[in-house]
């Protein structure tokens, strides 16, 4: 599990494996620059990534951009089941 209080997290894994830490880091700028994907689905992919990486923090934050940007209920909904192992952070973002 994600854990903000520890910083070195990020450090060992360029570490251990820097070239797959690379390429995560370029998917991510790629997926996330100008018009290479709608608002609604960079969110939405934020929100699975914060499920994923069950931080209850990340989740929160991303759930309330998703709704401005043009989410609907089901296409957040959608996001839960394929990002397994991740109930408890998903139930929360879903009841506030």
């Amino acid at each position: 599990m994600h854990n903000h209080q520890n910083p070195a997290q990020p450090k060992t894994a360029y570490r251990l494996v820097p070239s797959t830490m690379k390429t995560l880091w370029d998917l991510a700028h790629a997926t996330f620059a100008e018009g290479a994907i709608t608002t609604v689905c960079q969110e939405l992919n934020a929100v699975a990534v914060a499920l994923a990486a069950q931080s209850p923090d990340c989740v929160e934050i991303r759930m309330g951009g998703t709704r401005p940007a043009g989410a609907t209920e089901a296409s957040m909904t959608a996001v839960v089941p394929r990002t397994s192992g991740t109930v408890t952070p998903a139930t929360q973002a879903f009841l506030n």
